[in-house]
């Protein structure tokens, strides 16, 4: 986003790696800082809108990026477990979106853009949980959208397929094991990479995607097309 000529605000859990995320934009040339926040907990939400229109003045573009995931097999799901997932993939996508679009609303235009998954269009073993919220997460984009078009708002979201992450390599616990399943469900015989989502999140954050809105890309390396 910097790269492209935002000015960045980097919102997360872990203060740590958000700052230092930070400061490599203002070593680009871009402004931006970190704000530690619980994306789930609407107080952080609004301190965090808050903060960003008292330091920029506006906001034009929000990325709901915030995901947790894990192995949860249907019988040992507990309501925690049930909870944390949907409130880190689901209610902070919609909560972050609802204070960003007031700020949006007031200069009439805006770009939202949140993270579902290829889980939200077919099932995997033991991520009820997940796959439930990332499906949700595409129909919120489609219902957020038609309510916010009269304002000049364009919501939009991306769905990877398996991307190379901290967290997935913890999920599928070895390197073998990873590539195993990028060879045996992705016709490009690789798992993505996070620059791959790149070019899709700032197509749906420019002025080139203006007519663009209610649309989830799937960015999956083929993942669904078989």
């Amino acid at each position: 986003m910097a790269n492209a000529g935002a000015n960045v605000v980097i919102a997360d859990i872990q203060h740590d790696g958000a700052a230092a995320a930070a400061q490599e934009v203002r070593s680009a040339g871009r402004m931006a800082f970190a704000v530690q926040a619980d994306v789930s907990n609407l107080n952080d939400i609004d301190a965090m809108v808050e903060r960003t229109v008292a330091e920029f003045g506006t906001i034009d573009i929000l990325v709901n990026n915030a995901g947790a995931s894990g192995r949860t097999p249907f019988f040992d799901t507990s309501e925690d477990k049930w909870q944390q997932i949907q409130d880190v993939n689901l209610k902070s996508a919609f909560f972050c979106s609802q204070f960003a679009a007031r700020v949006m609303l007031k200069k009439g235009y805006g770009k939202i853009v949140s993270v579902s998954s290829t889980s939200g269009f077919v099932a995997g073993p033991a991520q009820i949980p997940y796959a439930v919220a990332k499906a949700g997460v595409r129909m919120m984009t489609s219902a957020l959208a038609v309510e916010l078009a009269p304002f000049n708002i364009n919501v939009n979201a991306i769905a990877p397929g398996l991307i190379r992450t901290p967290m997935t390599e913890r999920a599928f616990g070895s390197e073998e094991a990873l590539l195993k399943r990028a060879k045996d469900k992705t016709p490009l015989v690789r798992p993505g990479l996070p620059q791959d989502l790149v070019g899709g999140v700032i197509y749906l954050c420019s002025p080139d995607s203006d007519f663009v809105t209610g649309h989830t890309l799937v960015i999956d390396g083929g993942w669904l097309a078989q």
